[in-house]
């Protein structure tokens, strides 16, 4: 299942669409449960700071609740604000960053992580592996 709640900040058109569309692709045929809970910089920095301790601004925060079972019980924290910032520093479509950050805080449930920087390039390469597939987005 799969639920989406807007905190501070409207969704871009086809937002929904392609959201549900990245978590399908990257948790495949898994059982889930994932709320995506889309906000501004100032509600994801708030966050960023209490819970992880981190003074900065992030495109996303992937919770899971149980440690045993991740799927069972997923936030993803999504700042609208990042994801356009950084499509437009990039020079992609808002809905193209939207999809590669869903599979990233996706990909984080299925046993990635982004720690060190050979971690960093095995889960970029597997992004955009997803994002090919799904998107047919270069990258």
């Amino acid at each position: 299942m799969i639920q989406i709640i807007k905190q501070d900040t409207e969704t871009p058109q086809d937002g929904v669409k392609t959201i549900e569309k990245a978590i399908t692709a990257t948790l495949h045929n898994t059982k889930y449960n994932v709320v995506v809970n889309l906000c501004s910089d100032q509600f994801m920095l708030e966050q960023n700071t209490k819970s992880l301790g981190h003074n900065y601004y992030t495109d996303i925060i992937t919770y899971y609740y149980d440690e045993e079972n991740p799927l069972n019980d997923v936030e993803l924290l999504i700042s609208l604000d990042r994801v356009k910032e950084n499509a437009n520093n990039l020079k992609v479509p808002v809905l193209n960053e939207l999809a590669r950050v869903v599979i990233h805080g996706c990909l984080h449930l299925t046993g990635f992580n982004d720690t060190t920087e050979t971690e960093q390039q095995a889960m970029r390469l597997e992004e955009n592996k997803i994002l090919q597939k799904v998107f047919h987005v270069e990258r």
